[in-house]
């Protein structure tokens, strides 16, 4: 069964102070709202995501993924990463680094996904499906960094 692998490392200018984008970023109901292709999603904790897929199909292929990861923080980092057993495997840093008027998000993502197809289908798929999960790594990112920067300044901000 072919793994299939996409990266995305993107840097995103925020209006917040470091460690209030890191709180922020760690909020479970704010993850599911920025991913985009989360079928359903919940939060049995304040550090944990469980995600159904929508399904994704390529011609005869489709593809319905099914993990839960875990946040982790770090003083201005959060790492995520998924439990074993699921499909894709998801890991993550976002890196909160302190920027005039507020901070730089520095994110870097991989996920690795499993497609019961054949050797010689996965090839042909490989560019389609790694496109679609990079895009969709990108915009993920960029949806948090909106999200993030509708939050304003934060209370120690000058204006």
């Amino acid at each position: 069964m072919p793994t299939f692998t996409a990266r995305n490392r993107s840097s995103h200018s925020l209006s917040l102070p470091p460690a209030e984008a890191a709180t922020a970023f760690m909020d479970p109901a704010r993850q599911i709202a920025c991913h985009a292709e989360f079928e359903r999603a919940s939060a049995p904790d304040a550090s944990t995501v469980e995600v159904w897929l929508r399904e994704m199909s390529h011609g005869p292929v489709r593809f319905r993924g099914r993990y839960t990861y875990r946040l982790r923080r770090e003083a201005d980092v959060v790492r995520w990463s998924t439990d074993p057993g699921g499909n894709p495997v998801v890991e993550g840093t976002a890196r909160f680094l302190p920027a005039p008027g507020g901070a730089r998000m520095e994110i870097d993502e991989e996920v690795r996904t499993e497609i019961e197809v054949n050797r010689l289908l996965g090839g042909v798929l490989r560019p389609v499906a790694e496109g679609m999960m990079t895009r969709g790594m990108k915009g993920f990112a960029e949806r948090m960094a909106a999200d993030l920067e509708r939050l304003g300044p934060g209370p120690g901000a000058r204006g």
